[in-house]
């Protein structure tokens, strides 16, 4: 899959996903949606910002297309990062994006918070960066061997 057509095609899951009456998103799409979500949304906002900006069902989708497309290692970062974010509690498949650090904390508590995550994620975050060429190709040969293309 050539760069043009992957544009092509994110944009138009990207519109599906969110556009009433449009195609639904197959298995393998949703697949592809999710992995691609993730890699572009960790590089931007790190890894607490991905958590607090996605539903718990669009984190367990990522992990379903993680393991769909074979990228068991980025899988694993994942669930590294999840520990660190979430301190050990479920993911659930909720509608709404999860709450990270508790809204009761102080603007102080807050930071300190977010420091300490920061700190602890440096590595995975790296680790994570580090596998963007992978992921890439991993999704361009999904889409390829799954004829995966753009439709109403």
């Amino acid at each position: 899959m050539q760069e043009e057509d992957f544009d092509i095609l994110w944009a138009n899951l990207v519109e599906r996903s969110y556009k009433p009456g449009s195609a639904a998103l197959s298995e393998c799409e949703w697949n592809f949606y999710a992995v691609n979500l993730l890699r572009g949304s960790v590089p931007r906002s790190g890894f607490i910002g991905y958590f607090e900006n996605f539903t718990g069902q669009e984190i367990l989708d990522a992990h379903a297309g993680l393991k769909a497309l074979g990228l068991d290692s980025v899988l694993a970062l994942l669930e590294k990062a999840e520990a660190v974010v979430l301190g050990g509690k479920p993911i659930l498949p909720s509608a709404s994006p999860l709450e990270i650090i508790p809204s009761s904390l102080t603007e102080e508590e807050y930071e300190q918070a977010i420091d300490r995550m920061d700190e602890a994620l440096g590595p995975v975050s790296e680790a994570f960066y580090a596998q963007e060429e992978s992921i890439w190709n991993a999704l361009c040969q999904y889409a390829d061997e799954n004829n995966l293309k753009p439709r109403s």
